[in-house]
């Protein structure tokens, strides 16, 4: 019987294209300067970082496919939901443990959906396991955003709709639209904030509602409707990032400086 790491090594030795949940974690670690860095250190702490994730994502049958400047890749082959449990738990893990464990400080997750192709780069004797997709590059913009609205979790749509009953089973809001500079790819992003912390996922849950009207005022292009709700939200959670971000761009839309992308978009990457 071939196990399941052999069959994973099998994988690489062709061209293979699956469909998959696409996770990237991020974390503090990588986001330091390059003058921060010392090599052996930031080594030292993606391996610690990988140690600490690494079972969490075996145990919810993911694997990982690559590690860079942006974070960290892992996919789940047509398994959207075990992503996300998978991501929660991490969320929750760092939640509990960064105070002691400085690479789980910062850690937010990007989650989306598709096409992944898996080969292998080789020269000579060179050989590198080698991931493409869209969703790779969507999943570490994700990452990187989580942190500029106060999440933990950010799942595109494509993601979304392959999680039977997301909405009874997670803690889930319609954060809005995000797409590509050249306007193309655009979906839907949601804020899944089982990963936050108590008070922030209790604000979160008590605004869900109005902070969702006010994003579709915002995609209906009602922007200074729009700017009234968040105001008005802000009343009752301070603290909500996204609904900060939110009056920004419309100001900058009722101001006329918004370009034509940040009219309908609050992520373009």
């Amino acid at each position: 019987m071939i196990s399941a790491e052999a069959e994973r090594t099998a994988i690489y030795n062709e061209d293979v294209e699956i469909n998959a949940a696409v996770m990237n974690i991020g974390a503090d670690i990588f986001t330091y300067d390059d003058t921060d860095r010392r090599g052996s250190e930031y080594a030292a702490a993606i391996n610690k970082l990988l140690g600490v994730i690494g079972p969490i994502v075996s145990e919810n049958k993911g694997y990982f496919t690559n590690v860079s400047d942006t974070g960290i890749t892992a996919v789940f082959e047509n398994d959207c939901d075990s992503a996300l449990v998978c991501a929660v738990t991490i969320c929750q893990t760092a939640l509990r443990e960064s105070a002691e464990t400085e690479c789980l400080k910062g850690v937010t997750v990007g989650i989306s959906y598709g096409s992944v192709c898996l080969s292998t780069a080789r020269f000579e004797r060179f050989a590198m396991p080698l991931s493409v997709s869209y969703n790779i590059h969507l999943s570490e913009a994700l990452s990187r955003s989580a942190a500029k609205y106060n999440a933990r979790i950010l799942v595109s749509d494509s993601a979304v709709s392959h999680i039977p009953a997301i909405n009874g089973r997670f803690n889930i809001r319609k954060l809005g639209m995000i797409c590509r500079r050249d306007g193309s790819m655009a979906e839907y992003v949601y804020d899944v904030y089982d990963g936050d912390n108590v008070d922030i996922k209790y604000g979160k849950r008590r605004s869900k509602l109005f902070f969702e009207s006010g994003v579709d005022l915002f995609l209906a292009g009602s922007f200074l409707q729009a700017r009234t709700h968040f105001i008005e939200l802000l009343k009752f959670n301070r603290d909500d990032r996204a609904a900060k971000q939110y009056i920004y761009t419309c100001d900058s839309c009722l101001s006329g400086e918004a370009d034509e992308l940040s009219k309908k978009y609050i992520e373009v990457w």
